[in-house]
């Protein structure tokens, strides 16, 4: 669902929509309570199916928090919060509970450090130990072991030699209602992308820096909850904060938009894909609209809805954020080569296809100039999602260091690419 968008001419909605996948329309479902419209929130999907909107700020912060049924696609205002702020961070915990933190109270112009438990059962906020940071635009992440992780962030008080964000990270252990110290990230960052990835571990990515830098960075850092650090990984092909992205089904990571920030600031249209296994950010096709600030949702079929969010031109001209929403199809969602006796084996998979008419599989040397080399007969049109496994055998592979991608095409002409993968020093058959 989206709902409370921000328009300068129209102040803050109240109005809610739902998108259907199947015919791709979105339609207005049930309206938020008069007086409680709202921007900046959170939201979480419970246990129960039904999902929970927390903090944001109309005139002021809001104190209130809503609950939106789908199965009557109407809200109803439950508990309170015990603060009023935007920005709140809510996770789900393993227990069903929710997890409320932080934020920015505009009144009193702070940063705040409070934290609550919401019971659905109840439907009552619970207070519980305060943060060790007070913090907003940080990354929370709820572990394997039903801890909760914090890092970095824009806080009051920042660290000394930061630049107006957080590199600090804390645990909270909801068992011990305990907050405690844990490894600091290697650079201070803020509204960075959070993911908790298949083997345990968390990637952060990208971010802001405030204060007198004010810069975006691109570097990227792995949390081991075993070792309690952090290590630096592949960095985003560019500097970026406020993305929107999610764990894919084959393990990998998918970056969408976001922007930058200072006078100068660009709201970007890039997009990129991490794999766990290399540490490498690879591009990807860019969004058709750049936007940051934006939702992003991974659909039962595997494509990715990407919706809303803001641009610097349209707010700037028109007073608004964006209305509109596009789609991702993954496609190639995993694509490996293996090397063996002066031979590539080029191997890939598929969700669900639409009107696949054929993958061509595109070899270079210098990563720009591409030929194709061989072509494979796609599905036509699946329904389902269902994994789709490709595989091809070159056996006449360039020397040294080449590249590969594959050409997805469509039965009407259109086409899409894979990311381009690099295959090193291949010896001389002779």
């Amino acid at each position: 669902a989206i709902s409370g968008k921000i328009e300068r001419t129209l102040g803050f909605q109240s109005s809610s929509e739902l998108y259907d996948p199947q015919t791709g329309v979105w339609s207005y479902t049930g309206s938020l309570p008069s007086g409680h419209e709202r921007d900046g929130f959170s939201a979480v999907t419970l246990s129960n199916g039904k999902i929970l909107v927390v903090g944001g700020r109309n005139q002021d912060d809001i104190f209130s928090t809503l609950i939106y049924d789908p199965k009557t696609e109407q809200w109803s205002l439950t508990g309170s919060l015990p603060w009023a702020a935007d920005g709140v961070g809510a996770y789900l915990l393993n227990n069903g509970k929710v997890l409320a933190c932080g934020g920015y109270n505009q009144y009193i112009k702070k940063y705040v450090s409070s934290c609550a438990i919401y019971n659905p059962q109840t439907e009552i906020w619970t207070p519980v130990k305060s943060m060790l940071n007070a913090r907003q635009g940080h990354a929370g992440v709820v572990l394997p072991d039903g801890k909760v992780l914090m890092a970095g962030g824009s806080s009051t008080d920042p660290e000394p030699g930061t630049i107006g964000v957080l590199s600090a990270s804390e645990i909270y252990d909801p068992k011990k209602d305990r907050w405690v110290t844990t490894g600091s990230l290697n650079l201070p960052r803020g509204y960075h992308l959070r993911i908790l990835l298949n083997n345990g571990k968390v990637l952060v990515a990208g971010g802001l820096q405030l204060g007198s830098a004010k810069q975006a960075i691109s570097s990227s850092e792995i949390y081991d909850p075993a070792t309690a650090t952090w290590t630096m990984t592949g960095s985003l092909p560019v500097p970026k904060g406020r993305s929107a992205g999610l764990l894919l089904p084959d393990g990998k990571v998918l970056n969408t938009g976001g922007g930058t920030v200072g006078p100068n600031w660009k709201t970007l249209d890039s997009c990129e894909i991490y794999d766990p296994v290399s540490g490498i950010w690879s591009p990807i096709a860019p969004l058709n609209i750049p936007r940051d600030h934006h939702g992003i949702a991974l659909l039962k079929d595997n494509r990715v809805l990407v919706a809303g969010g803001y641009n610097r031109e349209t707010w700037e001209k028109k007073g608004r954020g964006l209305r509109s929403s596009e789609i991702y199809n993954l496609g190639i969602i995993s694509f490996n080569t293996e090397v063996t006796n002066n031979t590539v084996k080029l191997t890939w998979m598929t969700t669900t296809e639409t009107n696949n008419f054929e993958l061509e599989i595109h070899k270079s040397e210098d990563k720009i100039n591409f030929n194709k080399v061989e072509f494979l007969n796609g599905k036509g049109t699946t329904t389902k999602p269902v994994l789709h496994k490709y595989s091809f055998i070159d056996v006449n592979p360039l020397l040294g260091t080449f590249y590969y991608r594959i050409k997805q095409i469509a039965a009407d002409g259109s086409f899409a690419y894979s990311r381009i993968i690099e295959v090193q020093e291949i010896e001389d058959k002779k």
